[in-house]
C-alpha cells in the first residue's frame, strides 16, 4: 500500500509559476536540480555519482509533524518503486517508496534524531539518505536524470494540480 499517494492539492493553478531556479506551487518550492516521483519523493544527482533522496515539502506538509523515520542502514539495497522504510507522523505511518534503486551509502543522522527538520527544510537539511544508484556509471550519476517515472520540477507541479 502506497500511503503517500493519498495527497491531494486543493489550490488554484494560477498560483503556479516557473522560475529559472525553482518551480513554486502554493506553499511549496520545487528545486530544479532534482527529479520527483508520483510518490512525492525527490532525488538529486551528486557530482560523485551518488544520489541524495528525500521527500517533498508537499509530502511533509500532508503528513504533518514527522516524529520518526525507520531509516535503512548503509549497505542496504533499495529497489526503485518499492516500499523501502516507514515515515511516521502524528497522523499516520507511511511507507517511503524509493524513486531510484541502489545501495545506501549514508543516512542523515540529524533527521533521524529530529525528523521535523524535513518539515522545515525538506530540500536541504532534510535529506534522508544518499545511495549509489543502479545504473549510475561513474562520477556523473548517468541514468538518474532520465530514470523512468521521474519528473522535473515543472512536471511535478503540474502533477500536483491533477490531484485536486
Amino acid at each position: 500500500m502506497r500511503a503517500l499517494v493519498f495527497f491531494r492539492y486543493s489550490g488554484s493553478m494560477t498560483e503556479n509559476t516557473n522560475a529559472a531556479t525553482d518551480t513554486t506551487f502554493p506553499g511549496n518550492s520545487f528545486p530544479d536540480d532534482r527529479r520527483y516521483s508520483r510518490d512525492h519523493a525527490w532525488v538529486r544527482t551528486n557530482p560523485d555519482g551518488t544520489a541524495t533522496v528525500g521527500i517533498t515539502a508537499y509530502a511533509a506538509d500532508q503528513l504533518g509533524k514527522l516524529v520518526f523515520i525507520d531509516m535503512p542502514s548503509p549497505g542496504d539495497t533499495l529497489e526503485a518503486g518499492a516500499e523501502s522504510f516507514d515515515i511516521e507522523s502524528g497522523k499516520s505511518i507511511s511507507p517511503f517508496v524509493s524513486p531510484v534503486g541502489g545501495t545506501v551509502e549514508e543516512t542523515n543522522g540529524a533527521v533521524y534524531d529530529d525528523p521535523t527538520i524535513i518539515n522545515s527544510d525538506a530540500y536541504d537539511a532534510g535529506w534522508i539518505l544518499t545511495l549509489r544508484a543502479d545504473g549510475a556509471d561513474g562520477a556523473d550519476g548517468a541514468g538518474l536524470d532520465e530514470a523512468p517515472g521521474l519528473m522535473d520540477a515543472a512536471a511535478y507541479a503540474d502533477y500536483l494540480s491533477t490531484l485536486a
